[in-house]
Parts: C-alpha cells; sequence; structure tokens
C-alpha cells in the first residue's frame, strides 16, 4: 500500500519532546552546483527562495516517473534520534501536485521507502514518519547511519509541464507543521542575487573518461569519477611525468574578463607521500607568449588525503606590464621544477574566480629560465577542447620532495 504523507495528515501527529536536528540547508554549496549530476532531473543549488539561510536545492520536475534524485549528506546522520524526518518545500499557487518516492539510503546503499506528495501551495513542511515502512523497501537499511537522501518521483506521468520546486531544511523532528522563516517562504521565485563565485570550469558536464588536452606532448589526463573536491563527483586526473609539460585549454575565442573578480582558486588532490609545487600562469592574450603578458604564482602542496585549495591573484605586483585581467585568453598549471621520472597522478577540480575589487598585492615568484628561454613560456603547439564551450589552458607544475 502506497501512503501519501502531507501537512493536512501531519497535523494530528502526537508531539513528542525530542527537538528539531537541522542537518543540510545547501548553504555550503556553490550557487548553481549540481546536486545530482547523474539525474535526468534538472536540479541546482539556488539563491532567493528558501526557508533557511540564504539558499535552497532548486529541483524542476517533470512527466518523467521514477527517476532519482539523490542529495548526498556531508556525513551520515542518525535518523533514530527522532520520529519524523521533515522538510520545506516551496511550489508556486496553482502549480500541479508532485508525487515524490522519498528513499532514505544508508552508507551501505540500503533503502528506506516513504511517499509523499507535494500538493500545497507557496511554503509547506512535509514530514515523514520514520516508522513507517512500505513493503517494497530494501529490508536491513540502518536508520542510524543514512547517506543519501533521495528526492526522485513516483509516477508523475500526469504531469503536463514543467514544474520548479525549492527544497530546503532537511532536518529530524517531532512531526510538528512549523515552517522555517528563510529568506522567502513562497510565490514566485525572487531573482537570484549575482554570485560571488563564478565557475571556470568543474568538469560536471563532461562525460568521465573524456580526454581534456589530446595534444602529444601532454601528458595522460582525463576527466574522472574517483573523487572530486564539489558535489559533482568529477575531476580531472593528470598524470605527470615530467616537469614543465602542459595541458592546454582555451578560452574558445572569447577572452575572460575577471576584472570584477580578485582571486582565481582551484583545487589539488596530491596523496602522492610527496610535497609538490604547482606554478599557475594567467595569460592575457592568445598570441604574445613573452612574460609581459602573462601573471604566475606557485603553491608548495604536502601530500594530503584532502583536496587542497591553490589561490592566484589577479592583481599581484607579480604581473607582466602587459597583463590585464579583464581579457584572459587561458590559464596555464605547470611543473615549476624537476621531477624523476615516476609519474605522478594528481585530481584537479572546481576551478574558479572569486572575491571582488583589488586584493594586496603578492610578490610572486621569479620567472623561470627554463621555460623555453627568452622569458617565453613552454606551450604545446596545439591541443583544444574541441567543442566546450568553455576552454581553459592548464599546464600543471610539480616539485617533488621526498619527505
Amino acid at each position: 500500500m502506497k501512503v501519501l504523507f502531507n501537512t493536512t495528515c501531519l497535523a494530528v501527529l502526537v508531539a513528542s519532546s525530542m527537538s528539531v536536528h537541522a542537518f543540510e540547508s545547501f548553504e555550503n554549496y556553490a550557487i548553481d552546483a549540481k546536486l545530482d549530476a547523474a539525474s535526468g532531473i534538472v536540479n541546482k543549488v539556488s539563491a532567493g527562495t528558501c526557508t533557511a539561510g540564504q539558499q535552497a536545492a532548486e529541483v524542476t520536475y517533470t512527466s518523467a516517473s521514477w527517476a532519482s534524485m539523490k542529495v548526498t549528506l556531508a556525513e551520515a546522520v542518525d535518523f533514530t534520534q527522532n520520529t519524523h524526518f521533515s522538510f520545506d518545500a516551496i511550489k508556486a499557487a496553482g502549480a500541479a501536485d508532485v508525487p515524490l518516492l522519498v528513499k532514505l539510503i544508508d552508507s551501505a546503499d540500503r533503502e528506506i521507502w516513504h511517499w509523499v506528495t507535494l500538493n500545497q501551495d507557496a511554503a509547506a513542511v512535509y514530514s515523514l514518519d520514520l516508522s513507517y515502512e512500505d513493503g517494497n523497501n530494501h529490508s536491513g537499511a540502518d536508520l542510524a547511519d543514512i547517506k543519501v537522501i533521495d528526492f526522485g518521483t513516483a509516477d508523475s506521468s500526469g504531469l503536463s509541464a514543467d514544474n520548479k520546486v525549492y527544497i530546503d531544511n532537511l532536518r529530524l523532528s517531532d512531526g510538528s507543521a512549523t515552517v522555517g522563516d528563510g529568506c522567502d517562504l513562497g510565490g514566485d521565485p525572487t531573482p537570484e542575487p549575482e554570485p560571488t563565485v563564478e565557475i571556470v570550469q568543474s568538469f560536471a558536464d563532461i562525460p568521465p573518461g573524456t580526454v581534456i588536452d589530446a595534444d602529444v606532448n601532454a601528458p595522460t589526463n582525463i576527466v574522472s569519477s574517483d573523487m572530486a573536491s564539489d558535489n559533482d563527483t568529477l575531476s580531472m586526473k593528470v598524470d605527470f611525468d615530467a616537469s614543465y609539460k602542459a595541458i592546454s585549454m582555451w578560452d574558445g575565442g572569447t577572452p575572460w574578463d575577471w576584472s570584477g573578480k580578485a582571486t582565481l582558486k582551484f583545487d589539488v588532490f596530491n596523496n602522492s607521500g610527496e610535497s609538490i609545487t604547482i606554478a599557475g600562469r594567467l595569460i592575457s592574450t592568445g598570441t604574445d607568449w613573452s612574460d609581459a603578458y602573462n601573471l604566475m604564482e606557485a603553491k608548495v602542496l604536502e601530500s594530503s588525503d584532502e583536496f587542497q585549495t591553490v589561490e592566484v591573484n589577479l592583481d599581484s605586483s607579480a604581473a607582466g606590464s602587459k597583463f590585464t585581467k579583464s581579457a584572459v585568453g587561458g590559464i596555464q598549471f605547470m611543473l615549476h621544477s624537476e621531477v624523476n621520472a615516476d609519474t605522478l597522478p594528481i585530481y584537479i577540480d572546481n576551478i574558479r574566480v572569486d572575491g571582488e575589487g583589488t586584493v594586496a598585492p603578492d610578490p610572486g615568484i621569479e620567472p623561470n629560465p627554463g621555460l623555453g628561454g627568452d622569458d617565453k613560456p613552454y606551450k604545446n603547439e596545439g591541443g583544444s577542447l574541441g567543442g566546450f564551450a568553455l576552454m581553459l589552458v592548464a599546464a600543471l607544475g610539480v616539485l617533488r620532495r621526498r619527505k
């Protein structure tokens, strides 16, 4: 038997004395980040329409039935702490009801099913009685170890158009019908503010196994699902075997205008057991490779089991006299010194620009004469991303220092 929960039937539930435990309001995601890159349901994190904090999950449901849309929690949550799992949903007045099959999934990928229909106009609370188990749910799921929540569709064949819903304020509760008091409690979505962070490349829309740079001079590189620093599960894996060996990507013919930004950032995963030095070089034109048009900075990264963020100050005093951040044609990350013959696989993800205005100058590093002589950086001949809408020039530099 399929049971539909809504705020009407929940009003008669007996309240418990347990406190509310909120565990996800989508505040730690970048704007426009996908919650489930593999889902056939359009989904992202947006700002301006929510019930807790300033962000919510924006999900566009269609007539596609039995489709998954999974939210992976930062860490497993013990759902035995209270009697209900509750969430807020904001649906525009007059929009069609949306039937969901909500699955609570533990760390061993075992599921507990709950059926709920989003049938209230504007903002409303939907609570699932954790003592209820559908007859089709997978037996043996551990409520004390819930890692993923699937807000997928049930039989939604009756939906005649796209239906945008904002989901927010995931929490354990006693089943009360109190909506969060966040940014906007209903009606049509308010315009989203201009995000501070601008994603240059997160690899979210590139199939795993895709070679980013097929040039013969480039190190081995592919889009990988091994790990990611954001929530799209994808990053770029690079196997380095020599210094000054470049991965090249371009701006697609339209230079990036970062005149309102302060910093370029990218995340690097290095658990090689050795420290590495990543040198990032920005190129403000695609035709003149002299250092006058470039900006280069470097950072030493110790071996770690976590991603580490590298920053390049866009207003650094190390910039060449003709470099301008309003017309960046490419980016290079390169091996800044010699390495041994062993390959060094690292992962790069979430390339972005952030901040506003001008930041304090940085002394940077001295140009390396080994980059080709006459103050010209090393570059591969050729190499491109083909039809990708956003392209990036990258060459990665690594100095190995034995511990």
